[in-house]
């Protein structure tokens, strides 16, 4: 009996394991919150610059497969080459032109997508629906958030009248890009020369007459037409090929009014930059303005646009790819743009 009972004092005598009070929880949810408040900015800036790594990989890729171009063909490729093709009507989008990035495929190992193309049949057509519609990961930016509304999360351009069919030359099911081909500067009196002062003069084709509002003075020439269409070389670039931009982010296009600006295997991928889109009186931003107000997905004279934080990036003539800061002076951006027109541009 004793035994018992010395049993149950000992037993009663035992202390449980004392658990966490509820200021002690809140005390250590609330360090776990700041140090995930620290450093979740720390993860974001860390993938960001991925992204920004892979971007620029993707335009020396690009730049690579050009000069491979070069190497055989001796000049550039043309920006936009027309195609005539039977029963395309004309003025017809997805008849008239191919683009300056259909031409290298080869020499950026895309060599099995390239055979697939039939020129001689418009790329928006049947006969080159299955290769138009494959994704090329160099042409397309990893930090690309905002999208044309006629291009998918899929980067593919969504089926445009909802009929929920194949339209034929409508660009539907084709795959887009993030990069634009730069045919020069806009032609706006308010665009001035650093080295002259004075507006970049208009085009002059081979016939002596003036395309008015058009300079054509850059590396991917983007007219269709026969008398403006030519493949630049490289000692028609006497600005530099370090001091001249060939191709540059103009991200999330699509199809829009019936141009196939965002698409990759359709020529009016090619635009001269900056915008002359005004809002309020005032220029849009020359570098990442907001697509709501214009200038980056609809027309030929477009902003550079990204999805980089302040800023969007180059492929110079090179071969190197180069950040653009956001604060950059439209004029040196313009300088940039232009392959002839004689100015310095500062080293800083």
């Amino acid at each position: 009996m004793e035994v018992i009972i010395s049993a149950r004092r000992s037993n009663g005598s035992r202390h449980l394991p004392r658990g966490f009070t509820v200021v002690e929880l809140l005390v250590v949810i609330a360090v776990i919150g700041i140090l995930i408040a620290l450093l979740l900015p720390a993860v974001q800036s860390a993938r960001a610059a991925a992204r920004r790594t892979q971007c620029a990989n993707n335009l020396k890729q690009i730049g690579l497969g050009m000069h491979n171009y070069v190497g055989v063909r001796k000049s550039f490729p043309p920006g936009q080459l027309e195609q005539t093709h039977l029963g395309c009507p004309t003025g017809t989008a997805g008849c008239k032109v191919v683009a300056w990035n259909a031409f290298f495929l080869d020499w950026i190992e895309e060599a099995a997508i390239a055979h697939l193309l039939r020129f001689k049949h418009p790329l928006a057509d049947a006969e080159n629906r299955e290769a138009t519609a494959i994704k090329i990961p160099v042409y397309l930016c990893p930090s690309t958030s905002k999208r044309h509304f006629s291009r998918g999360n899929d980067d593919r351009i969504v089926d445009l009248n909802g009929n929920g069919i194949w339209d034929r030359l409508s660009g539907e099911g084709m795959a887009c890009l993030d990069y634009s081909g730069i045919d020069g500067t806009t032609q706006n009196l308010d665009f001035k020369n650093l080295a002259t002062g004075q507006p970049y003069p208009e085009f002059v084709n081979y016939t002596g007459t003036t395309v008015k509002g058009i300079c054509y003075n850059g590396v991917l020439i983007g007219s269709q037409s026969k008398l403006e269409h030519r493949s630049i070389r490289v000692r028609q670039i006497c600005d530099g090929m370090s001091h001249t931009i060939n191709v540059g982010e103009i991200a999330g296009r699509g199809i829009s009014g019936g141009a196939f600006r965002g698409v990759w295997a359709g020529g009016q991928n090619v635009s001269h930059i900056p915008s002359e889109k005004k809002v309020n009186g005032q220029f849009v931003a020359h570098i990442n303005p907001d697509p709501a107000q214009g200038g980056v997905w609809e027309d030929a004279a477009a902003s550079l646009y990204s999805g980089h934080p302040a800023g969007a990036q180059v492929l110079l003539c090179d071969g190197s790819a180069q950040f653009l800061s956001e604060t950059i002076d439209r004029a040196i951006l313009l300088a940039l743009a232009s392959r002839n027109g004689g100015e310095i541009i500062p080293n800083d």
